[in-house]
Parts: structure tokens; sequence; C-alpha cells
């Protein structure tokens, strides 16, 4: 990769992980059938709360049409949300982070990500922290000059002091939580260029080097970010672990937080854009449901006109797997 060219797009690729990125359209695909991935043996230890890794080779299992019933609930919830006009488009993904199999509802379907760009920025700066351990306390000016970036609607934020020095620790930090934008601006221009687009060139994503004016990803491929901090194959276990407890703190918690019981840990990022020239909302929230006995992966993209009625098909949408994957292991232990 020339990364020499590639330092030459670093300024506009702040802008579209710190902005909403001003886009034409989605495309929305055929409802995708369940498909059933490799089995997964993994090793559970006490030490580690969120991440699990990968310790034996995969399996193919025979179809499981328990999944069948469990899709057509999800899709139920999906056409409900469009006949009410709560949404327009909804893509959704489910795993189960035990054993494999997955949902894939619209998962080709794109959308602009948003502030879950955060996450791979997160990622990039764990792995620059473990190249030199003196960045987290590396201390950054924010500026008026840096002051250009809109703050999120659904996560207020006090923002940040004029002229005052923080740690990209502490930046991180309200990157994370509050989904602060001025905070991911200052912390993309100190990161090295060549970590900045490592996650995606890695995982075999387009970078988000935007030339024509935009920038869409589906579900499916968004979720390959929470599947390697999962399964600790991109940084190490300690990083991995420390990224998704981090991501466990967000302040949102009107979308994949609202489906799940009191207590039940969920390591999630949200990203919303509001199209002005349309007033179309896009609001998504993708993240790891740590159920206490089967954790899962779910990742929800919804288009529409009110951020309220798109967190209520989030949150539904949630609430219904969640109930499932609890009827299923009822069922198993009879």
């Amino acid at each position: 990769m020339d990364y020499k060219k590639i330092s030459k797009y670093v300024f506009i690729v702040l802008i579209v992980v710190v902005s909403f990125f001003f886009g034409r359209r989605t495309v929305e695909s055929k409802p995708k059938g369940t498909t059933f991935q490799p089995q997964i043996e993994r090793l559970a230890t006490g030490d580690f709360r969120f991440t699990n890794p990968l310790i034996e080779c995969e399996v193919y299992p025979q179809v499981n049409e328990v999944l069948t019933p469990f899709e057509n609930k999800l899709q139920l919830v999906v056409d409900q949300a469009k006949a009410t006009n709560k949404a327009s488009k909804v893509a959704l993904y489910y795993r189960d982070l035990l054993n494999g199999p997955w949902i894939g509802i619209n998962m080709e379907t794109t959308f602009s990500p948003a502030s879950l760009l955060k996450v791979p920025l997160l990622m990039s700066v764990y792995e620059e922290s473990d190249v030199n351990p003196d960045f987290l306390s590396k201390k950054l000016m924010f500026t008026k000059e840096n002051d250009n970036t809109r703050q999120q609607y659904i996560v207020p934020s006090a923002g940040l002091s004029l002229d005052r020095e923080y740690t990209i620790s502490e930046l991180l930090d309200r990157m994370v939580r509050f989904s602060d934008n001025d905070s991911a601006s200052l912390i993309s221009r100190a990161i090295d260029p060549k970590l900045f687009f490592k996650p995606y060139v890695t995982l075999g994503l387009k970078p988000p080097i935007v030339e024509d004016g935009d920038y869409f990803i589906s579900v499916r491929k968004y979720v390959s970010f929470f599947r390697v901090l999962y399964n600790s194959t991109y940084l190490d276990r300690s990083l991995s672990e420390k990224a998704l407890e981090l991501l466990s703190k967000s302040e949102y918690k009107d979308g994949l937080e609202a489906g799940v019981p009191d207590g039940v840990r969920v390591a999630h990022k949200f990203g919303e854009r509001k199209f002005e020239e349309t007033g179309e909302r896009q609001l998504h929230d993708c993240g790891i449901i740590y159920h206490p006995i089967r954790p899962f992966l779910m990742c929800v993209m919804t288009k529409g006109k009110s951020l309220n009625d798109l967190s209520s098909v989030i949150a539904s949408l949630t609430r219904t797997a969640y109930a499932e994957v609890d009827k299923n292991i009822n069922a198993s232990l009879r």
C-alpha cells in the first residue's frame, strides 16, 4: 500500500469519521435467509469478561432448523416497523458467538455508518498504544480551529473546553461514551496514518477514503470489527478486553440496551446521521449482547424520519432476539 498517497487523504478521512457523511441513497437488497456458519469451540476464562478467543478448528454442523422461526420473528418486527412507518429500511445481523449460526435480513443493504466508524478508530488507537506505550498519555490541545465538527443529537455532551489540553486516553473515553466528534477529530490527527487504515485493510474492507463524497457499509461487513474484538484476533486479548469494556460504557441506552434485561452487559456503538435535504434520519446500533449463557452479536441499521421511532425498532429487534435465545436455552434444559 502507498502510505504516502494515503496520508494525503487523512484530512478527508477525519471528516468521514467525525461527521455524518453526505450521501445519495441506500440500496436495499432482498431479505436474506438464515445462513449457517461453522460451529466454533471456545475457551471460557474467568478473568476476561468481554472476549473469548478461538481455540479449536471449525466444525460444520448440520443445519439447525430451530433458527428458522427465530428469523421469521425478526422479519415480522421489520415488516411491522415498515408498515407503521417507523422505519423505511431496516437491516440486521445476528450471530450466536458460541457456535456460529447467524441470521441476516437485508444484510447487504448499505447505510452511512456515521459514528460507527469510531470503533475501527478505537482499534487503531489501542494498536498505536501497543507500539508506543506513551501514546495514551500524550496531551492534545483543543483550540478554536479544531472546533468544527457537529455533535450528536441523541447523546448530548458538554463538549471540549477551548484552549485546554486533554490526554488521548481522556479523549478516547469521551469519543466512545458520548460519541464526541471533537475528541475523535483530535485523536485522528495524532494517530499514525498507516494504523488509521489498518483495521479496514486487515479485514478486507474498503477504507473510508472518500473521493466521491460519501461512504457506505452493510451490517454484514461492519460486524467484522466486533467479531475480531470478541475473538481477540486483531488486537491482543488485553487490548481487545479494554476496547470492549470501554464500548460497554456508552451513554446511548435507547437501542440495543433497551432491548435486554437490566444488568446485562452490552458492548456497542451507535451511529446517527441526518440528511438535511430530505429530513431523513439514519440510526444504527451494533455490538455484543453478553447473555449470561449464550452471548450474541447484534447489528441493526435503520432509516426513517424519527430517531425515537428508529430507536424503538432497534430495541424491539434486540428484545425479540434476547427472548428467543432464552427460550431456546430453556427448551434445551428440559
